[in-house]
């Protein structure tokens, strides 16, 4: 897993865009499950305020429209 913060934000473009069209695919979901909880613990603040605008805007987008489970309760959860 790509955990850099370039990683993360391919993986939010996507999730964004899949979201928009309806096509939300399992494997983003899992994605977002295990770099939404970093970025909300702050692991990717090396972006500059362009991109932190344009990622918090994304950040809130997805939240709105995805129940996002953090990646460690999903390992739980699968046994």
């Amino acid at each position: 897993m790509d955990n850099t913060t370039s990683g993360f934000m391919w993986f939010l473009s996507v999730a964004v865009r899949e979201i928009e069209l309806g096509i939300l695919e399992e494997r983003v979901l899992c994605q977002l499950s295990h770099y939404m909880p970093k970025y909300d613990n702050g692991e990717f603040n090396d972006l500059n305020p362009e991109e932190r605008q344009s990622v918090d805007r994304d950040v809130e987008f997805v939240k709105h429209n995805v129940k996002i489970i953090p990646e460690d309760i999903l390992h739980i959860d699968e046994g």
